[in-house]
């Protein structure tokens, strides 16, 4: 068998979290859109139809929502390392790459967006 890689992916997944340096950023909520890619390592995550047998989805999105509800975060680079960091403690996820956006961080008039964007893996 030649070696394949399966992958899980979320995009845009919009939440509110208390995230930046300033302070209005400290007093009030913003929107994220977090987006990530899991290489799972098992093969039959993918070959079954059994969900005993894959990753849980929900698990994951209620991963990021805990993580960015728990606290503060100065930066999206920290926050975007704590879900990382979880994440690659699930059982048969091997890599896991982030992006985190921020639409609000350039102004209304700009249209533009900030983020980031790591990967980390065992």
């Amino acid at each position: 068998m030649t070696n394949a890689s399966n992958y899980i992916f979320i995009e845009d997944l919009e939440l509110q979290a208390s995230v930046g340096i300033y302070d209005h950023e400290k007093k009030d909520r913003q929107p994220l859109l977090i987006s990530l890619t899991l290489e799972c390592l098992r093969n039959k995550t993918f070959q079954s139809d059994n969900i005993q047998d894959t990753i849980n989805y929900e698990e994951i999105i209620q991963l990021i929502h805990t993580t960015a509800n728990e606290r503060h975060y100065n930066l999206i680079e920290s926050l975007a390392e704590k879900i990382a960091s979880d994440t690659l403690k699930i059982q048969d996820i091997h890599r896991i790459t982030i992006e985190i956006r921020k639409p609000s961080v350039l102004g209304a008039k700009s249209g533009g967006m900030l983020g980031i964007k790591i990967e980390r893996h065992l």
